[in-house]
């Protein structure tokens, strides 16, 4: 069983952040660093929990759904989620869903061909840039959010692990060869 750890880096302290006797995996810290949300198989298919930083309640299930889910990023307000979810039909697309904290609902959001990989939203909300294979490589593209808007295509020669300047006005990504591109 995988499960996530806390370390303490002044202190060097590594403490037990789940409990369950399950696999935990992909930590996401909300932008105030108060909660965790972590997809768990603690009731069958992979879940998006959150749980306080603080290890003061058990980590909570919002929305249970029958596939595959993983989180991405908190919006900036921290009351959403952008969560990765898995078609177990086995076609080849995934999608991006927005989880509502507050109202306990998961709407899609974006479906593409091809695994979306990454999500991030922009600081101020307003824009997410994701990752997607569909092309057949994987590429940054930054649509505006919640839409509609174009969905426009950011790298030209593959990117990946997007992320915005703290102002927004700058989208950073990785670039195949490990060059650090900025648009």
């Amino acid at each position: 069983d995988r499960g996530l750890w806390l370390i303490d880096l002044a202190r060097g302290l590594e403490t037990k952040f789940t409990l369950e006797p399950s696999d935990e995996m992909q930590p996401v810290w909300s932008a105030d660093s108060r909660l965790v949300s972590y997809s768990s198989d603690t009731r069958g298919p992979f879940n998006v929990f959150v749980k306080p930083a603080d290890r003061s309640q058990a980590g909570d299930l919002p929305v249970e759904a029958p596939e595959d889910r993983h989180p991405l990023d908190w919006s900036p307000d921290g009351k959403r989620l952008l969560v990765r979810l898995f078609n177990s039909g086995g076609a080849r697309y995934s999608s991006v869903a927005v989880l509502d904290l507050a109202a306990r609902t998961e709407t899609e959001w974006l479906k593409r061909e091809g695994h979306v990989l990454e999500a991030r939203f922009s600081p101020s909300g307003d824009w997410v840039a994701y990752v997607s294979a569909e092309s057949g490589r994987a590429e940054v593209y930054a649509p505006p959010f919640p839409g509609p808007g174009e969905q426009v295509q950011v790298s030209i020669r593959g990117g990946h692990q997007p992320h915005f300047r703290r102002d927004g006005r700058e989208l950073i990504y990785q670039a195949p060869d490990g060059e650090l591109m900025s648009v």
